[in-house]
Formats: structure tokens, C-alpha cells, sequence
């Protein structure tokens, strides 16, 4: 059984041809094997069901629903019908769509939003124009976050100790009570762990704890920190994308990760939009050095790549190279780097020309040391960057919490069972006397709810931020209301109700979020806060900038350790499909292929092509026609080696085994062009031990056994390395497994015309050709080094 094959006349001389659009070499090399796959609609053997048979199936099965009626008519369910409102609620018309303005949570800065909602259910999440920097653009975490609420697997209700189902009122006694106990003795043996938050209400009700509580601990943690540069500087940096026109990237990657990636982006593009040649010549021009393939880096004009442990010494290289060209004496301490001068010394220079608008970025995970390296040079610049006086953040750990455990301990949110890092045992929070676990899935999908039920704890179900009453900051500190959709689907809980409780406060969310919005606001008004939460933002609210900054060359040294084939560099980056776990459990991100690799539902081992021809992975080569008229081994019609191999349409990995301080992983390989040499990137967010039906396979769940989908990345991460280790051995098993790649898995017909393109396997709602083409290849101008400096870059624009 094919689907129906249409063939368009072949072009006649002469006639205008556009290009061809291919996205795989299999597809542009127009394979046999390909040509069987793109015609064929159904599985093997569907074809062999006569039609004969399908109608004697159908009237079998007629006959059967017949006798079953006939047999189980008690069986039937109650017929209900369903009535018209007999008073039309306020507001509300069937099939009209009503808008209301939220922000989406997140640890680092609120993204606003404008959320869609049919009968009083949220339905599409948009960003909010009412705030300029993201306009109408959010993050895909963000659009998927409304599919989280429907989530058949999160937490319906709340349980006691003992397994016992709480009500609502039974809560609410719970945490008096608890409260009450801490009180007795000012806090002694309480402790709370939580995820950062932007909210002000959180942090007034955080402090009021703290004063009721002197003795109790607040720790919070999260294994993908956001906050490098406040770490080091004191201050939060704000970058100003829009005016930069020069702009230095080390290992930030500014456009697809963190929390204020929508605003960079549309800042960044903004520079990138050139109507004239005028215009073109002023473009924003970008420079990239990183470990791994990023988004920022696929947009880079120039870049070069190194491994993450030597690009905090890096910074100071570049940083020392800015204020030599610039007249400005500065000496650092640099060891062990290798790096090509010549490409250093362009770039700066370039920086330098634009000297008021050049910019210089640094990942969070770099040194602090290397943060204080970039903010001196960006000062030597005169960069388009301000820096906000913002909040303390705590100074407990989970590492000072695990060294001392609490004897009343509560978990607001998170869940640090599957992602503290592997030196901190969390598992002796089990010796923990009573333990509150504030959590969104219950103790059958989640590995914190698990454990604290395995304590003898308490479990609270959590309320999604679309159903709760809430604040927070965008990434400038404008104040954003977080303001529910509907009523809470289940009798579930904020963060703010249990502290309310533990700071001797009876008010709602409500009240408290109305009480910080007077204070921010200085206005109490009905009128204002209905205002506020109309627009989404609250005007004149961000954070104060610091025109003085206190800046000094750093005397600790800058180290870059030896690495090799042999002693490799792992990468830990969050998933762009569940995040560092938060969002394993949502089916739109997990069918969303990542952006580079095309791979969805698991992770993989990312290496290096240098590092797979070492491991000797050799699939098939594939013929590549001649395409331009270069002299590149991609257009003179050589063989070129297909380095991921793929089998019927899907691609079949090998199986390694990497292994650091003797603690071993296993995955798939994907080799992965733009890598470092000696680095291997690995996804965090997978391989749960407990999960829903989305973060877990389905063929095991079925047998009776929960394995997560991928492999479990949080044994590499420790509190002294929570974003690479050094040291790490690779090895392939023998083994291979088929892993999900969407790469080649909706096809376009190559045709001679654009126009006539016909899509193939992509039913009625296929893209447009342009949308999914890939663009031709150009020859690549990287310079290859050793692996223990930056490894070779590519000046060809992007």
C-alpha cells in the first residue's frame, strides 16, 4: 500500500529552475532506499490486508459489539445532558477567547506573558507586548508550560504521614502546627530547600520567617545556575544587544539558553537587520569561542572552538589583549593555554574599533576571576552594558544543608533527589524526623516526593503558576504580576501558603501579592492593581543601575588543564527538551527536536568527528553530487563519510561508556561537528528513575519496571564541578540502539523548480520548502590545533 506518487513534467530548456531542497544526503543523493521510504506510507505488511478481509474485521467485530450490548446492557454508563448556562457568567462567550497577563516563572528573571484562555481555561501562552524587550516572543518552555497543567500524571491530592489522604483544612493544621513547634524554640533544627525565584512576595515572606525563625535555615538550589556574573561582580550585568555592534561570546549562549534568551534574541536581531547597504555595513558582527554547537554559535560570523575548562583563562587573554591595544598596562596569570594569537588579536582589534559599542559576554559557569577579566575589559570598551544592584541571594548550600541535616525539613518545589549533585547525600534526608515536600508530582513520578514518603513525610500537592497568585522580575527587575487563569484544578498549594503559615500570617496569596504591589507601587488603589494586572507590567519598577564599579585586575591564576583523546572534557548542559529535568514530563518539548542535533525523547553522547575517527566509528560513506564549483572536497563529487548512520530512516548509535573518578555512563553516540576536540557534551534532564508516562518508556511501564527515557547525566555533576569535569575516558561497548532523530523525518521531493516541490510524508500541514530546506554547503576555512588550546575557526559568515 503507496501513497499516490506525483510526477511534474521535468523543466524544458530554457525554463526558470529554483533550487533544490534536500535534508539529508540520502534524500539530495536521491538513494534507493530513500526513494522506497519517502513513497511508502504504511509499515511492512500493512500492504498485505486485502480489502476482502478488512470488511469481514469490521463486520466480526459489528457482530461482537452487538452481542456485548446485548449481554452488558446494565453496563451502559448514565446518559447526562448537558444544560445551557442559565445566567451567562461576566465576560465569557462560548468560542470567544478572553486574554489575560501572567509572566512565566523562572529562577533567573519572569518571561510576561499573554495567555489565551476559552471558557476560563488557559488554552495559548504568547509573550506580552506591553513589555518591549520581549514584545510578543517567549520561550518554548514557556508556550509548552500550559500543556503542564493538564498533566494527567501531577499530584491530585495531598498525603500524611502515614499514606493517609489530607484535605485541604488538613493542610493548613499541618503547617499550623508545625509552625507553632518552630516557634517554641526559635527554629532550632527547621530548614527549607527551594528553587530560586524572582518573586518580591516570596522573598518579603522569606524574611519574615527569618525573624519569626532566627534559627532556621533557607537554602536554595538549582543545578543550572544563571547567576556567574552577580556571583563575582556583586551586581547583575545587562547586556544591550541592541546597540552593540561588535560583540565577543565566551561559551554564553546568549540566544538559546537562560532565562532572558527572548530578550537577547530580539536585541540581537534587531542589530542584524540591514534594509540598505548602508545599513549592511553598521550590522552587528559576532564572534563566538565555546566548547560545544550552540544556537549562538550557528549565528556566529567567526568562531573558535575550545574546550570550557580553558575559556575562563581564555577571557583573561582576551581581556589582557584589549587593554594592550587600548594603552592600558594589565598583567594576568595565564598557564597552560595555547591558542592562536593571530585569531585573538583580529577580534580584538575589531572590538576595539568600535570602542562604545563592542560588548563581551561570558557564560556563568566560566570562573570568577574570568567574570572580573570581562567586566574590566567591557569598562576598557566602554561597552553597551549597565550593571543593576539587585538582592542578595542566600549563601547556604545543599552541600551545608546535607553536612547538617534538619530535623523538620521542607522542600518547596524542585527536586533534588534526581538532580543534587552526587557528592551531596540526600539520600540521608531520610533520616530526616519530619519532612514536608511541596511538589507538583506525586510520590509514583517523582524522586523527592518518593523519598520524602519513604521518611515518613508529608506531601503537599503543588498548584501551577496559571492557577496561583503570584510575582516576580523580568531580567531588568520590571515587576510582573504571575495572576491565575482558573481555579485550581485539585486542592493543591503555593510556595507562598506554607510560608504564610511558618511566618504567622492567615493571608491568600492574593492579599500578600497586593501588599508588595502597594509597596513597589506606592499606590493602593483598586485602580492601580487592576491596571498592573491588565498590562502586565509595572512601570518604572526595575532595577536601579550602578554607575560606579569597582573593578581590579584579578591576581589568581588562570590554569587551562592538559586534555587529550585520552583524558577528555565532558560538558554538562541543560536538555532543550526538559530542561535540567523540570519539564521531562511534557510531551510537546520532548517531540520537539533539539535544535542541532534533531534528536527528541532521550540524549546522547555528543562527540567530536576528530574524537569518533579516534574511536574508529566509520559507517558508510555516501557520494555527494557536485554541487558548486569550489574546490571543496563537498563539491567535487568525492566520497564523504556519512559520520551518523542511518538504517531505514532512522539512526542507529553506538553505545559508549564514559567514566570520571570511578563513576561510569553509558549512551548513544552522535558525532556532532563544531565540538571541541576533546570535549563531550551531555545533556542534563533524563534517565529518571521515577517519572510520568512522558519521562518514562512506555514498553517498560507496561512490563511493570520505570525506566527514564535517556541516560542519567547527574552522576558527572558534583558542587565543585556543576558544569564540566575534566579527566573523563570514553570506550565503545559494542553494542548500538536506535535513537529518535528527526532529521530526515519529513521529506521534500528534490525537484528541479522550487516551485514544484512536493512535500512527501508530511500529511496536509506541511511547511513551506523554505522553511525546512537546508541551506547548500560552503567550504569550511577551519584551522585545526592541538586539544590542549582552542581548536581551529571559521571566518565564512553564518
Amino acid at each position: 500500500m503507496s501513497k499516490k506518487v506525483f510526477e511534474h513534467p521535468a523543466p524544458q530548456p530554457g525554463e526558470p529552475t529554483g533550487p533544490g531542497y534536500w535534508r539529508s544526503l540520502d534524500e539530495r543523493n536521491k538513494t534507493p532506499e530513500f526513494r522506497t521510504r519517502a513513497e511508502r506510507e504504511f509499515v511492512d505488511g500493512a500492504a498485505n490486508i486485502s480489502s476482502v478481509e478488512r470488511r469481514e474485521f469490521l463486520m466480526l467485530m459489528g457482530a461482537s459489539f452487538g452481542l456485548a450490548g446485548l449481554g452488558l446492557a446494565g453496563c451502559r454508563e448514565p446518559r447526562n445532558h448537558t444544560l445551557p448556562y442559565g445566567k451567562q457568567p461576566e465576560n465569557t462567550i462560548p468560542g470567544v477567547p478572553t486574554y489575560y497577563t501572567t509572566s512565566f516563572p523562572g529562577e533567573f528573571a519572569n518571561q510576561p506573558l499573554i495567555v489565551e484562555t476559552h471558557q476560563h481555561r488557559p488554552t495559548k501562552i504568547e509573550g506580552n507586548p506591553s513589555h518591549a524587550a520581549n514584545g510578543t516572543a517567549s520561550a518554548k518552555f514557556a508556550q509548552a508550560s500550559v500543556l503542564d497543567m493538564y498533566d494527567p500524571d501531577r499530584a491530585q491530592v495531598s498525603f500524611g504521614a502515614k499514606g493517609s489522604t489530607l484535605t485541604a483544612a488538613g493542610v493548613r493544621d499541618l503547617l499550623r502546627t508545625l509552625s507553632a513547634e518552630a516557634k517554641a524554640n526559635g527554629g532550632e533544627g527547621l530548614a527549607f530547600l527551594a528553587r530560586p525565584s524572582t518573586s518580591p512576595t516570596r522573598a518579603r515572606l522569606v524574611a519574615a520567617v527569618q525573624a519569626a525563625l532566627p534559627k532556621a535555615r533557607w537554602v536554595e538550589y538549582t543545578p543550572v545556575a544563571q547567576r556567574g556574573s552577580e556571583a563575582a561582580l556583586g551586581v547583575r550585568a545587562l547586556p544591550d544587544f541592541a546597540k552593540a555592534r561588535r560583540i565577543l561570546s565566551l561559551d554564553a549562549d546568549f540566544l538559546g539558553a537562560g532565562d532572558g534568551s527572548v530578550e537577547a534574541t530580539r536585541a540581537y536581531s534587531a542589530g542584524r537587520r540591514a534594509d540598505t547597504a548602508d545599513e549592511a555595513e553598521q550590522m552587528t558582527r559576532l564572534y563566538v569561542v565555546e566548547s560545544t554547537f550552540t544556537i549562538t554559535g550557528a549565528a556566529a560570523d567567526h568562531r573558535l572552538r575550545a574546550s570550557s575548562s580553558h575559556i575562563s583563562a581564555l577571557a583573561a587573554r582576551f581581556a589582557a589583549e584589549v587593554l594592550s591595544q587600548l594603552g592600558k598596562a594589565a598583567s594576568f596569570k595565564l598557564s597552560g593555554l595555547k591558542v592562536d594569537d593571530e585569531w585573538v588579536k583580529q577580534c580584538v582589534a575589531d572590538l576595539v574599533s568600535a570602542k562604545g559599542k563592542a560588548l563581551i559576554v561570558a557564560g556563568d559557569h566560566l570562573s570568577a576571576e574570568a567574570h572580573r577579566a570581562v567586566a574590566l575589559a567591557n569598562a576598557a570598551l566602554g561597552a553597551a552594558v549597565a550593571y543593576a544592584a539587585i538582592p542578595a541571594a542566600p549563601t547556604l548550600t545543599i552541600a551545608d544543608l546535607a553536612a547538617k541535616p534538619a530535623s523538620t525539613l521542607v522542600i518547596l518545589g524542585g527536586n533534588p533527589a534526581y538532580d543534587a549533585p552526587s557528592d551531596v547525600k540526600v539520600a540521608a534526608l531520610k533520616a530526616t524526623s519530619k519532612v514536608v515536600r511541596l511538589g507538583f508530582h506525586g510520590p509514583s513520578f517523582d524522586e523527592t516526593s518518593a523519598l520524602a514518603q519513604a521518611a515518613g513525610g508529608t506531601f503537599i500537592a503543588a498548584s501551577h503558576y496559571l492557577e496561583s497568585w503570584s510575582d516576580g522580575r523580568t531580567i531588568d527587575g520590571t515587576y510582573v504580576p504571575v495572576q491565575p487563569m482558573i481555579e485550581p484544578l485539585f486542592p493543591s498549594f503555593t510556595e507562598l501558603d506554607v510560608l504564610a503559615a511558618f511566618a504567622g500570617s492567615t493571608q491568600e496569596p492574593y492579599a500578600l501579592v497586593r501588599e508588595t504591589f502597594a509597596t513597589l507601587a506606592k499606590n493602593k488603589s483598586d485602580d492601580a492593581f487592576a491596571a498592573w494586572l491588565a498590562e502586565g507590567v509595572l512601570a518604572g519598577s526595575a532595577f536601579p543601575t550602578v554607575v560606579d564599579l569597582t573593578l581590579g585586575v584579578p591576581s589568581a591564576a588562570f590554569v587551562a588543564p592538559e586534555l587529550s583523546l585520552e583524558k577528555l572534557e565532558v560538558r554538562l548542559l541543560p536538555s532543550a527538551h526538559s530542561g535540567d529535568g523540570l519539564y521531562a514530563n511534557n510531551g510537546w518539548l520532548a517531540e520537539a527536536p533539539d535544535p542541532m542535533s534533531k534528536t527528541v525523547w532521550e540524549n546522547v553522547i555528543l562527540v567530536s568527528p576528530k574524537l569518533a575517527k579516534k574511536l574508529e566509528i566509520e559507517p558508510r560513506q555516501a557520494l555527494i553530487n557536485k554541487i558548486g564549483g569550489e574546490a571543496d572536497f563537498l563539491h567535487t563529487g568525492a566520497l564523504n563519510l556519512n559520520i551518523n548512520q542511518l538504517v531505514d530512516g532512522r539512526l542507529i548509535a553506538k553505545i559508549a561508556r564514559l567514566t570520571v573518578d570511578g563513576v561510569a555512563i553509558e549512551g548513544p553516540v552522535f558525532i556532532m561537528p563544531g565540538l571541541a576536540d576533546c570535549t563531550v557534551g551531555l545533556q542534563l534532564g533524563f534517565g529518571r528513575k521515577l517519572g510520568g508516562r512522558i519521562a518514562t518508556r512506555v514498553d517498560e511501564r507496561l512490563a511493570g519496571r520505570v525506566t527514564g527515557n535517556g541516560f542519567d547525566v547527574y552522576p558527572f555533576l558534583t558542587t565543585a564541578h556543576p558544569a564540566y569535569r575534566n579527566g573523563v575516558t570514553l570506550a565503545l561497548t559494542g553494542g548500538t540502539a536506535p535513537v529518535c532523530n528527526m532529521q530526515d523525518h519529513c521529506r521534500w521531493k528534490a525537484a528541479t523548480s522550487s516551485a514544484r516541490a512536493t512535500p512527501r510524508n508530511c500529511g496536509p500541514t506541511a511547511t513551506s520548502p523554505s522553511s525546512v530546506s537546508m541551506a547548500t554547503p560552503r567550504p569550511c576555512t577551519a584551522r585545526m590545533a592541538t586539544c590542549a588550546g582552542a581548536q581551529g575557526h571559521d571566518h565564512s559568515p553564518r
